[in-house]
């Protein structure tokens, strides 16, 4: 199965946590063992060490109209090159990525679904690891079937030119959503420059978990002296 992953950011957040969220993504794309997996980054500006290949976006704006020339940047370059994909993954630029993050959503495609969503994630922020408290399905953690996301993305733009307001996880499709088992989760990791307030689904304090059994140590990847925006 070939994945075309979309990586997207303001390049406003810390450099650390830019570079944690790159490595993971590279380690989940060579150690995929049953997908073939491209990722393309649009940015706002160039991001050094950046592993990818990389577009900068000609509409640097702080509002979801901006992500999604952002993410159809991507598309577009990739559609007029002819190249061709399965699926589409929406990757975040503070998230971690299991290394087996692609084959577990490959595996959930076999039943033909147009929409994955992983469910099994947990969060970061200065004290350490966070348990969840509302469930959500981000867009980091979306795939959709080529075709789809090509379509949904193009009604994005249509809806916010026309109404301003949009939701990008808005989701009318047939889904699968891989259940929470927390042995290697994704991690969102809350910072002080959020976009949304998605940060608000998870715990305030990490109550001492410094130490997760797969990822480890959370300092390395947090900061230091940065500090999230939950109240």
């Amino acid at each position: 199965m070939k994945i075309l992953g979309c990586w997207y950011s303001n390049c406003g957040i810390h450099p650390k946590i830019l570079q944690s969220s790159l490595e993971s993504i590279k380690k989940a794309r060579d150690s995929s063992q049953i997908s073939k997996v491209n990722i393309i980054t649009c940015n706002w500006k160039h991001i050094d060490k950046n592993p990818f290949e990389e577009y900068i976006t000609l509409y640097p704006m702080g509002v979801h109209l901006g992500i999604i020339l952002q993410i159809l940047r991507i598309l577009y370059e990739e559609v007029g090159k002819g190249h061709e994909y399965d699926a589409v993954a929406f990757l975040e630029h503070d998230v971690l990525y299991p290394d087996d993050y692609f084959d577990r959503v490959v595996s959930a495609f076999h039943s033909n679904p147009l929409v994955v969503t992983n469910l099994d994630y947990i969060g970061m922020n200065h004290t350490g690891w966070l348990d969840v408290r509302q469930r959500d399905e981000p867009m980091h953690q979306f795939f959709m079937k080529y075709s789809v996301a090509l379509h949904h993305m193009d009604t994005l733009l249509q809806t916010a030119v026309l109404h301003g307001n949009v939701i990008l996880e808005e989701n009318k499709y047939s889904t699968i959503r891989i259940p929470y088992k927390g042995i290697k989760p994704s991690c969102h990791i809350n910072h002080s420059k959020h976009f949304t307030n998605h940060y608000d689904c998870y715990a305030k304090s990490s109550n001492g978990k410094t130490i997760h059994p797969y990822w480890g140590d959370y300092k390395k990847y947090y900061p230091d002296g940065e500090r999230s925006a939950q109240k």
